[in-house]
C-alpha cells in the first residue's frame, strides 16, 4: 500500500492524463469529458512529497503536520466562480464546481482514489472501495461521475 493523499490537484490541459488519477473501469479520466471546456484531471498528492517540500519551522503548522489524515472528499457546486478556488468544470459553461477536504489527526487516512462513471445514480461506492464523493455531473447531464477512495489506519 502506498502513503496516504493529501489532496488532490486539478491539473487543466490534455498533457495531464498520464499522471492524473485512472477510472475505475478504465473509463475517461477527464472530468469535462462531453462537456466542452477545458481538459480536467485530477492528480493524487502523497502526504510524503508534501513534507518533503516543506521549509524549516513549516512542518510543526497543522496543515502540513504529516500525521494529517484526508478523510472526505466532496464537490460543492456554485453559480458563482470563486477566484480563489479551482474549477473542475472550467469552459463548460452551467455551476462551477469545486473539491472540498476533510481531515483529521486520528483515525484512517485515503491512501488510493479514483474517479467512477456509473450509467446511474449511485448512493454507495463499489465493491472494495470505502467512500465517494457526490455526483461531479450532477445538474449538467451526462454519465454520472463520482470520485472513490480506499481508506486505511496509518500509524507514525
Amino acid at each position: 500500500m502506498a502513503g496516504m493523499i493529501s489532496h488532490l490537484e486539478i491539473l487543466y490541459g490534455v498533457d495531464h492524463e498520464g499522471e492524473s488519477i485512472p477510472e475505475i473501469n478504465g473509463g475517461i479520466r477527464d472530468i469535462n469529458s462531453g462537456f466542452g471546456g477545458e481538459f480536467v484531471f485530477l492528480k493524487a498528492i502523497r502526504v510524503e512529497r508534501i513534507y518533503e517540500r516543506l521549509q524549516p519551522g513549516q512542518q510543526n503548522s497543522l496543515n502540513s503536520d504529516p500525521r494529517r489524515r484526508l478523510q472526505y472528499i466532496g464537490i460543492e457546486r456554485f453559480g458563482n466562480g470563486d477566484p480563489g478556488k479551482v474549477d473542475l468544470a472550467k469552459g463548460a459553461g452551467g455551476d462551477f464546481r469545486f473539491l472540498t477536504f476533510k481531515h483529521s489527526l486520528s483515525g484512517p487516512g485515503i491512501y488510493d482514489v479514483a474517479l467512477w462513471r456509473s450509467g446511474g445514480r449511485q448512493s454507495l461506492p463499489p465493491a472494495d472501495w470505502t467512500g465517494m464523493s457526490s455526483d461531479i455531473n450532477e445538474g449538467r447531464g451526462g454519465t454520472y461521475l463520482y470520485i472513490v477512495w480506499k481508506m486505511d489506519m496509518f500509524v507514525f
